[in-house]
């Protein structure tokens, strides 16, 4: 009898050590399956230095899981953030400061605590050129020397993107994917040309399969869209091109797209964001893209010195 009780109570003990192994695991596995569903459209970790609407998800856990801060401590900041997104609620004013407040996204508060509980217990990964960029930030060194024009250029093309995509995102939020279209319709060129100005630079998009006619890509600008179709195929990064022209430096900058584009540029458009793409834009050619195929150009046009 005695024997039999000891077998019972290591049995259930077993039963009870893979419930708990299972129920941990089950957490992990949700709680990344949530992250990557709800915050990689910005966050995403394959994103490109230049290419990017917020910083990378490590940077993130980096800013709030400073020493001694627990994991309540750490949720509860980063639950009340996006819940509530504002500045006085950020530990990341640099990032503020470059890519604005976040837009508030839709999820619950079960969701959310799921996702940062993963975070502070586990490392996302990290993109190719962060251990580089947060060395030079540490040592201060970031912005002190005059930028060369390929450089140059590429900021431009960068800060104008955001200023775009952070304005796109809103539109989202607000109305979904056809009030974007027609946010893109109304505001996208006023908002590059007011960058432009402030940046001192001639700035435009353009491709190969424009949505506005305005957007198609020049002879020059479709070989150089080629060559970077190219090299993505070949599985490396496309490089940007620079070209010389009397008192100008032209340079070409490529626009990849990501997740948040599909919806309007993706192979599966909604019947009612497919009407209001005929509606607005009769001649549109710019669908049927999957994830991280270029999708076109930045072309910025700088002065030289």
């Amino acid at each position: 009898m005695k024997k039999s009780l000891i077998i019972t109570f290591i049995f259930s003990s077993i039963i009870w050590s893979c419930k708990t192994a299972n129920t941990g695991s089950t957490d992990k596995l949700e709680g990344l399956a949530l992250m990557e569903k709800s915050c990689y459209s910005c966050h995403s970790p394959d994103a490109s230095l230049e290419n990017r609407l917020a910083p990378p998800i490590i940077a993130v856990k980096m800013h709030y899981k400073t020493s001694g801060v627990s994991k309540e401590d750490f949720v509860n900041s980063i639950t009340a953030y996006v819940k509530k997104p504002e500045e006085a609620n950020s530990k990341m004013k640099g990032a503020i400061n470059r890519f604005g407040v976040m837009p508030k996204i839709l999820i619950s508060q079960k969701k959310l605590e799921a996702i940062a509980a993963y975070l502070y217990e586990n490392d996302p990964p990290k993109p190719d050129w962060f251990d580089e960029h947060h060395q030079q930030e540490q040592k201060g060194q970031m912005g002190m020397d005059k930028p060369k024009y390929g450089q140059l250029g590429k900021q431009y093309a960068s800060e104008t993107q955001q200023a775009l995509g952070q304005n796109l995102m809103k539109a989202m939020g607000s109305g979904g994917p056809v009030h974007a279209v027609e946010f893109c319709n109304t505001k996208a060129y006023p908002l590059t040309d007011s960058m432009a100005l402030a940046l001192d630079a001639k700035i435009k998009r353009v491709s190969d399969k424009a949505r506005n006619p305005e957007n198609k890509a020049n002879e020059v600008q479709l070989a150089i869209i080629q060559k970077m179709k190219a090299e993505l195929a070949e599985g490396n990064q496309p490089k940007p091109a620079m070209i010389h022209e009397g008192n100008s430096v032209i340079g070409h900058y490529p626009i990849v797209t990501k997740g948040l584009c599909l919806s309007c540029h993706g192979t599966e458009v909604s019947v009612n964001l497919k009407a209001k793409i005929n509606e607005l834009y009769p001649n549109d050619e710019a669908t049927g893209y999957s994830e991280n195929e270029l999708r076109g150009l930045w072309v910025v046009e700088m002065n030289k010195n």
